[in-house]
């Protein structure tokens, strides 16, 4: 019997990505491509990002090609949309569908959508098998900062309890960036001179009205302050030291409030090695499980919708 292979596409803002999985769940394909974005802008309209997913893809399958050819594909999952939402909608998302349901009819197999919210969850859950453990996840993408309130997510999905109002963690960190004359997307670039550098100590600057978020005082506050006045390297580090604490008020208000001891962070923001590392310090003393994706599968990444491919199988014959 041919080995059963599993496949994901995800077309987000920034990033399009495949990832095959065979019915051992091992990977054995995973490639992604970080959109291009000019050099000083702070990102892509939805019909150059389209473009560039519409120039990605078959790239993306050619590579993919040979390991294809070892198995029968048994199943394909595509992110469709945003978040499980109503309206929820990019127009970025209908590349991806469009390749799915193509490669669908071609390998004669069936197809299941997800969100791209959903697919960040699955990845964690295909490194960590946390579901169908209640828990609260904390979604910190480039556009992104979102909490959710998990109770049995793979039935009713995750329900949104919370987030910023204002701007996201990611385009903080982009807005900072690009005012220092980095590349876009800007965090891989912030995190690595962090590490080594040491903050400057100020105020926390996050205001919490319910369990709603607001971020632009950080923002005001570094182009104020900041921006001009440190080296990049300092801006960084302070930067860094001021979105882990934040991060770590928000989880310990979302924790306390709902009574969830297992903490899922996921998306780009949360790859940050800074942050992971400041976090558990942060949040040492609580009796918290803190998950992350390992490696990169925790900015944007197919791995989720392949894993959801492979579950939508196995528990099809498996009841």
């Amino acid at each position: 019997m041919q080995n059963r292979l599993f496949l994901g596409i995800d077309t987000s803002a920034y990033t399009t990505s495949m990832v095959v999985l065979d019915e051992n769940q091992q990977i054995l394909f995973s490639e992604k491509k970080v959109l291009l974005v000019p050099e000083g802008k702070r990102g892509l309209r939805q019909q150059e990002a389209l473009f560039q997913h519409v120039q990605n893809l078959p790239r993306l399958i050619e590579g993919a090609a040979s390991v294809l050819r070892t198995g029968s594909v048994a199943g394909i999952a595509v992110s469709d949309k945003p978040r499980d939402a109503e309206g929820s909608y990019m127009p970025v998302f209908e590349v991806g569908i469009a390749f799915a349901e193509s490669l669908a009819a071609i390998y004669d197999a069936p197809i299941v959508r997800i969100s791209h919210q959903m697919n960040h969850l699955y990845a964690a859950d295909f490194f960590e098998r946390v579901a169908p453990e209640p828990c609260v996840v904390f979604h910190l993408s480039g556009g992104t900062t979102e909490i959710l309130d998990v109770s049995h997510w793979f039935e009713s999905g995750a329900e949104l309890i919370g987030g910023t109002r204002d701007i996201s963690f990611g385009q903080l960190i982009d807005r900072i960036g690009v005012s220092l004359k980095g590349g876009f997307p800007a965090g891989p670039w912030l995190d690595q001179m962090a590490i080594d550098a040491k903050p400057i100590k100020t105020r926390n600057r996050v205001h919490r009205v319910d369990d709603w978020w607001n971020l632009s005082g950080i923002e005001t506050w570094f182009q104020n302050q900041m921006i001009g006045q440190e080296s990049p390297e300092t801006i960084a580090a302070t930067l860094f030291c001021q979105i882990s604490e934040a991060l770590a008020e928000m989880i310990r208000y979302e924790t306390r409030k709902r009574n969830r001891r297992t903490v899922i962070l996921v998306g780009g923001v949360a790859e940050s090695r800074t942050i992971r590392e400041a976090l558990k310090k942060q949040l040492a003393n609580l009796d918290l499980a803190l998950l992350f994706v390992r490696g990169d599968y925790s900015a944007d990444h197919a791995l989720g919708c392949a894993w959801r491919a492979w579950r939508e199988f196995n528990e099809s014959f498996t009841g």
